[in-house]
């Protein structure tokens, strides 16, 4: 029932891979994979899936998927009260997705981004052998040879954000960095120096032509040296200006980005249990809908009974036969009738 509904979210969403409609004995129904429900295949043993029957709503750290074998992180969510879930819906996202997004962070040529699990493991890094999964865990940042780069991971992984200069794939760069707090990651922002600092090159050429002057220009020493101090003190505010800015920056769209993610996967899950939700309830009105009239027409009959017992105390012996098996099936919820003339019997439940 909820399948065809499943498969057609797949085809309207752009951001989900796939949805997996968990049952609370673990096994599950997964639109990417043909033949529906996937027999042998049972994932109670999931954080993402056991955290989901509790009643939260999570995000789970890459994993390999069971049935597509390909490197995924699920968004899952309960489906009735939180207290005692029915189901567990979850949309999952390829690694390669988050790459994609992770990508679009830059500041210039050479710049790149890259994304730190709870353990400092790389989830998303222009470098593929770098990147981790449940089955296959990469190298922790907090472990590299690097100093610099293995203390910049600490702060990540304890959530904290800042901007740090760091000696990084043989040359000076910037890395700013800060927490995702709905996934426990955090991403950084890897900018060679020259990018933020390329407007002071102007500057130093400025200094040198003045040096040269200043050999035939001693009367205006003092006016040179003031102005170089000028320059270099706003020089050291632009900078410090430019890094303030690059901070926010990456803050509001970071905060932006998550929220207009998260926001739109809350609807599209919303959406869904909804749906689910009405196919469940359609049938179960109907039954109690009519249990009214099953019970009215139940003691009609008996009344029925009733009133030939009282007034037909003699009835022929194939009536009295009758009655006493519809009494008794009355009794027992299942009536049973022996047709001698077509040499087999027929049971109804009442």
């Amino acid at each position: 029932m909820a399948g065809p509904y499943l498969e057609s979210e797949v085809g309207r969403s752009q951001e989900f891979h796939h949805f997996i409609y968990v049952q609370p004995d673990g096994f599950y129904y997964n639109t990417a994979t043909a033949g529906g429900l996937v027999i042998g295949k049972n994932v109670s043993h999931r954080l993402w899936v056991q955290r989901a029957f509790r009643g939260e709503a999570n995000l789970s750290d890459p994993l390999i998927s069971l049935s597509l074998g390909i490197p995924k992180i699920n968004v899952a969510s309960p489906i009735g009260s939180a207290a005692q879930p029915v189901g567990v819906l979850s949309g999952g996202i390829t690694i390669e997705r988050i790459v994609e997004v992770v990508k679009q962070l830059q500041y210039g040529y050479g710049s790149y981004a890259f994304a730190l699990n709870s353990q400092g493991r790389a989830i998303a890094h222009p470098n593929p052998n770098l990147m981790s999964t449940k089955e296959r865990l990469g190298p922790s940042f907090m472990s590299s040879a690097n100093g610099d780069l293995a203390a910049v991971a600490s702060g990540m992984v304890k959530g904290q954000q800042g901007i740090e200069l760091i000696e990084l794939d043989g040359s000076s760069k910037y890395v700013a960095y800060l927490p995702l707090r709905q996934a426990k990651w955090s991403v950084a922002l890897v900018i060679p120096r020259a990018n933020i600092e390329s407007q002071l090159r102007l500057l130093d050429l400025i200094a040198l032509v003045v040096l040269g002057l200043a050999v035939t220009m001693i009367a205006v020493l003092w006016q040179v040296q003031s102005f170089e101090q000028t320059e270099l003190k706003r020089s050291e505010a632009i900078l410090e200006q430019q890094n303030q800015q690059l901070k926010e920056t990456l803050h509001q769209l970071k905060q932006t980005q998550t929220q207009l993610v998260q926001a739109e996967k809350m609807s599209s899950l919303g959406e869904m249990i909804a749906g689910i939700t009405h196919e469940i309830n359609n049938p179960v009105n109907f039954i109690v809908g009519n249990l009214a009239h099953a019970d009215a027409y139940t003691q009609s009959l008996i009344e029925m009974l009733q009133l030939y017992e009282q007034y037909y105390l003699e009835p022929a012996p194939e009536i009295q036969e009758r009655c006493n098996l519809l009494r008794s099936s009355l009794s027992t919820g299942y009536y049973e009738e022996d047709y001698s003339d077509a040499g087999s019997g027929t049971g109804v439940y009442l």
